[in-house]
């Protein structure tokens, strides 16, 4: 009795090589009041990923996130855009 040869597994369509890309916003500080900030934070822990997450704060300073707001790019960018705006989100 003759088997055929095992084929390798195919890669599953979600699997990426190598690190997610990160997530960049652009939030001015002048315009992150509290409850900016609630919002952001809502919709960030609402799409838990790998990408990490970059805040453009103005003046030169970028603010790199805790890991525990690492999002799904795929899920978070629509919420995001409509939350803040279209500009204030950089892929």
């Amino acid at each position: 009795m003759c088997r055929p040869p095992a084929r390798a597994p195919a890669p599953l369509p979600e699997t990426r090589d190598g690190p997610a890309p990160a997530l960049r916003l652009r939030l001015p500080s002048t315009s992150l009041d509290e409850l900016r900030i609630q919002r952001l934070k809502r919709i960030l822990r609402e799409h838990p990923g790998d990408s990490l997450v970059m805040v453009d704060v103005g003046q030169g300073r970028v603010l790199k996130l805790s890991d525990e707001f690492r999002v799904d790019l795929d899920r978070s960018v629509g919420e995001l855009r409509m939350a803040f705006g279209h500009e204030a989100v950089l892929l």
